[in-house]
C-alpha cells in the first residue's frame, strides 16, 4: 500500500494502537483520546509536509498547466 509522503512510522503506530483500542472491549475513553491524537498529528505532519514542499508542488502545477490552473479540472 502506498502512505501519503508525510506518513511517519511514530503515525502508523498511533493509529495502530487507536484501532486496537476500538476493537478490543470498545474502550471508549481510550479510543476518544487517540482519535484525537491521530487527527492532531495527521494535521501538523501535514502541514509541516505541505509547508517544506508547498513551493515544489506549485511550481510543478504551473509547468504542468502552463500557467492556468483551470487546466487541472478540464478532461
Amino acid at each position: 500500500m502506498n502512505d501519503k509522503p508525510w506518513i511517519t512510522p511514530k503515525f502508523k503506530e498511533l493509529v495502530a494502537e487507536r484501532n486496537a483500542a476500538f476493537k478490543v472491549g470498545g474502550d471508549r475513553i481510550a479510543y476518544k483520546r487517540l482519535r484525537n491524537q491521530v487527527n492532531r498529528l495527521r494535521l501538523n505532519l501535514q502541514r509541516q509536509f505541505y509547508c517544506k514542499h508547498g513551493d515544489n508542488l506549485k511550481k510543478k502545477m504551473t509547468l504542468t498547466t502552463g500557467g492556468n490552473p483551470l487546466k487541472i479540472f478540464v478532461a
